[in-house]
């Protein structure tokens, strides 16, 4: 079961941590042999580009540890699965929808569309001294 601060990341991140979870899980009941991992989600590339964002480095050690330094591990990356297939008992055609997980975590990592990370040219300098602050309550 994923914690609750796992649950506030972004599917495709959340996917890394079900990856890693499962893995742990297997490895109990495969006793160390060779395990492949099938996915809907790039959780090798995911790990390796963007989880820096949004993992401590802790959490991102743990999951680079679990997934990405075995070497009986091999993880695949399979677009024909789906889950929602399987609820609804018939084949469905999803091969117009694309799925691109570095694409779907930018766009959840940033708040507004309009936002930039650069200065508004001609804009208003401010500058702050520091001096403004609360210290004791006062």
């Amino acid at each position: 079961m994923m914690d609750p601060v796992v649950r506030g990341w972004p599917l495709c991140i959340q996917a890394v941590a079900a990856t890693a979870i499962l893995v742990e899980e297997s490895r109990k009941l495969t006793f160390g042999s060779a395990l492949v991992v099938s996915s809907p989600h790039q959780v090798r590339t995911i790990l390796m580009q963007r989880a820096h964002k949004w993992l401590t480095h802790a959490k991102l050690l743990k999951y680079e540890a679990i997934i990405l330094s075995q070497e009986n591990l091999v993880l695949s990356t399979d677009r024909n699965l789906n889950p929602a297939e399987f609820l609804s008992g018939e084949k469905m055609e999803w091969d117009n929808i694309q799925h691109h997980c570095i694409e779907a975590i930018d766009l959840q990592r940033k708040i507004r569309e309009d936002l930039e990370d650069s200065p508004i040219e001609g804009g208003v300098n401010l500058f702050i001294d520091g001096s403004s602050r609360v210290e004791n309550g006062k």
